[in-house]
């Protein structure tokens, strides 16, 4: 019984060990060199050596183009070669893009190139519009030519206007691109590299603005001189943060003519709102500052399209943002990404947030009036570090992440599972399906190899006795033994006593008659079986009686330690070849 308990335990550990190693038998690989040199409980100086030299190897091309690219798109803007200013910006653009790429699949520390990204894609938005203000500033020459030529002084104060809000914009992303200076020749001298592309860029765009701005500060007092102010315009607080409310205010002083009228506010000389103007000529505007960029705005008013006040300016001014995002949820196969966008106590409204999974953008969100967001994400079945990000273009904000959190997406169950999502991998259920099938057949082969069944010893059969001991007689008769019944009467010739087989050994007898048990119980390997097993596999045949008192008798020989009367050795010789006769003789 315990053998069998045994054997069932080893075979259902056996099972669970190989079932654990098929389900991970299709992800093998423990660690490699760059997962190896990134575990935060362990460190490989070769590997992280190795790995941090290609990723070198690979990011400096691409920083090299996106440092020394911008020298030669400035200059082409600057010659108003634009058709080679737009490839330029292109090929800038490429460059960023790859470097993205490259960074996602390096797994690059965010904190070692993060800034040198973020100041270049700043400096390509910046650059396109310096293309895009150049070639309306080219333009606005032309048409303020043509239209003092034809006499129309409304559309030449017109573009005037214009042309000094294009100025004025001009001056404002210089100075932006001066503030990425630092990190774009910080990032050039921590890998060593030529940075005269990036410092002629500077060059050369101070030379744009400074060929703008001359001859224009004398236009600019003609605009609207002493005495000629046709439309009072004020604009206030100068300085203002995302959510605060610029007021436009300011009235139509045009003499001898109906001051009821269209009024029309231009920011940054794109209209705004047209108003309509009081009895008096007055009228009112609340500006809110919302999805702008930093930096200063210039404001004029024009009235019924003819009259223009003077230009007036106010300035925004960047401020940090907050992004949170909750610890995300897996529901139905997506993951729940839920958060907050905030700028100080204001909520940043309109604003597009990108999640982020193991560094690869997958959503992007929107937020809702009180800077709430959300998105449903289908993710492929695997762990993600997924976190939030708010990159601030076109609001006055500076970017912002949130936390990352990781986050598990489960293998979806099969099509009709139980709603409560309990469901079974099918690789998995056959792997061990088929353990627990190869595991029971071993075990009934075995099973069936052992078929005798060991009886204990109180349940064995007391040797029976043939004869009974003979009684004492005078000495010198003779007394002949008992006879034996007629079946058990040997074969002429086959009649053997103890002095016959003197020679032959208990072992040897009890061999002989094992092998023949054996051909009769149809028993595998007989030469396995004790004398109790061979007993007990004769349970149901007639040999039974005669068995069991031959390997009663040689149990005492063999294992009681001493030799037997000869009485009883005669017994174990009778019963020997009763069983000789019943089968059919020695050699049946």
């Amino acid at each position: 019984m315990m053998q069998r308990i045994v054997l069932a335990a080893g075979v259902l550990l056996g099972i669970l060990c190989l079932a654990i190693a098929g389900m991970h038998a299709f992800s093998p690989l423990l660690y490699s060199p760059a997962s190896d040199s990134r575990a935060t409980d362990h460190v490989n100086p070769m590997a992280l050596k190795h790995v941090t030299s290609e990723r070198s190897a690979r990011i400096i091309p691409l920083v090299a183009d996106i440092i020394g690219t911008p020298g030669s798109l400035v200059l082409n803007i600057r010659s108003k070669d634009f058709a080679s200013a737009s490839r330029d910006l292109q090929e800038y653009r490429d460059s960023l893009r790859n470097l993205d790429t490259l960074v996602i699949q390096l797994d690059l520390d965010e904190s070692e190139i993060a800034g040198f990204r973020r100041a270049g894609r700043e400096n390509a938005q910046i650059l396109a519009e310096l293309l895009n203000g150049t070639e309306r500033w080219d333009d606005l020459k032309a048409l303020e030519v043509r239209f003092r030529e034809s006499g129309d002084t409304a559309m030449e104060t017109s573009i005037r206007y214009e042309g000094e809000t294009l100025k004025r914009k001009i001056q404002d992303l210089y100075r932006e691109y001066l503030e990425q200076d630092d990190i774009i020749l910080s990032t050039g001298d921590k890998f060593e590299l030529d940075t005269s592309g990036h410092r002629k860029s500077i060059t050369e765009f101070r030379e744009i603005v400074n060929s703008i701005t001359a001859g224009e500060e004398e236009k600019e007092g003609t605009l609207a001189g002493p005495g000629e102010i046709p439309v009072l315009l004020t604009v206030a607080p100068d300085r203002a943060f995302y959510g605060d409310i610029v007021r436009m205010d300011g009235q139509v002083k045009a003499a001898g003519s109906n001051n009821a009228g269209e009024i029309a506010i231009f920011i940054d000389s794109a209209r705004n709102i047209t108003l309509r103007t009081g009895p008096d000529g007055s009228f009112s505007h609340s500006y809110r500052v919302e999805r702008v960029r930093a930096g200063t705005h210039t404001v004029f008013a024009v009235y019924e399209g003819s009259l223009f006040s003077p230009i007036e300016s106010f300035t925004v001014e960047a401020v940090p943002s907050v992004l949170q995002l909750e610890p995300p949820r897996v529901q139905n196969g997506k993951v729940l990404c839920q958060g907050t966008l905030f700028a100080g106590s204001q909520p940043v409204k309109g604003a597009p947030v990108g999640i982020r999974a193991d560094g690869k953008q997958v959503a992007t969100a929107q937020t809702k009036d009180d800077g709430s967001f959300s998105a449903e994400i289908r993710l492929n079945p695997a762990t993600y570090s997924v976190r939030a990000e708010f990159q601030g273009e076109d609001f006055p904000l500076l970017p912002s992440g949130s936390e990352s959190y990781e986050v598990l997406v489960p293998v979806p169950p099969p099509a009709g599972s139980d709603e409560k999502g309990f469901f079974i991998d099918p690789l998995s259920l056959v792997v061990v399906s088929g353990f627990l099938c190869l595991s029971g057949a071993g075990a009934l082969y075995y099973l069936r190899r052992r078929k005798p069944v060991i009886l204990p010893a109180r349940n064995l059969p007391a040797s029976p006795e043939i004869t009974d001991a003979p009684a004492p007689v005078p000495g010198g008769e003779q007394v002949s033994p008992p006879a034996l019944p007629a079946e058990m009467q040997p074969e002429p010739g086959l009649t053997l006593h103890p002095g016959d087989m003197r020679d032959v050994s208990w072992p040897e007898l009890f061999r002989r008659l094992r092998i023949a048990v054996s051909k009769v119980a149809s028993l595998r390997y007989p030469q396995s079986l004790t004398p109790r097993e061979v007993c007990a596999s004769c349970r149901d045949t007639r040999i039974r009686e005669f068995v069991c008192r031959f390997t009663s008798g040689y149990e005492k020989v063999m294992y009681a330690g001493g030799g037997l009367p000869r009485e009883e050795e005669d017994r174990m010789m009778e019963a020997y070849r009763a069983v000789l006769r019943i089968l059919g003789g020695k050699d049946h």
